[in-house]
């Protein structure tokens, strides 16, 4: 059977549209994001995508006003999205430390000389400390 009777069939069971979701297009969409420094607007359009794709595998129209919550439970699923790409960015960041070079200088922002002016900028681990409970170096 090709790829495209298998997406296309309506048959398929959600927990098997769940694992093609996964396989396909969060693999896509994940891809680099380690290395990202996520911020809400970006935060934001991962969380309405997400949601969207549940949306479409249980064919509910946005027309339908029903709450996020309630397609949540109907999946059987939790937003995962963020949290896997936190968790990335965490397995990320202890193989960048353990190597103690140049990279661990510029990702930890341990550099001489003196801070710039203004507010300053949302860094990496920052973000981590923000939806993680890693404490910042």
């Amino acid at each position: 059977m090709n790829m495209e009777r298998v997406l296309s069939s309506k048959s398929l069971a959600l927990a098997t549209w769940v694992r093609l979701l996964k396989c396909y297009i969060w693999s896509t969409l994940l891809y680099c994001r380690e290395s990202w420094t996520i911020s809400k607007t970006t935060e934001t359009p991962l969380q309405t995508a997400e949601m969207w794709f549940l949306c479409r595998m249980l064919r509910i129209k946005w027309t339908d006003n029903i709450s996020n919550e309630e397609v949540l439970q109907r999946a059987g699923s939790s937003r995962e999205l963020v949290s896997t790409i936190a968790t990335r960015q965490i397995q990320f960041l202890g193989h960048i430390l353990r190597k103690e070079k140049l990279e661990e200088l510029v990702l930890t922002g341990r550099t001489e000389g003196k801070q710039a002016r203004g507010r300053q900028r949302l860094t990496f681990l920052g973000w981590l400390h923000r939806t993680t409970s890693v404490k910042p170096l």
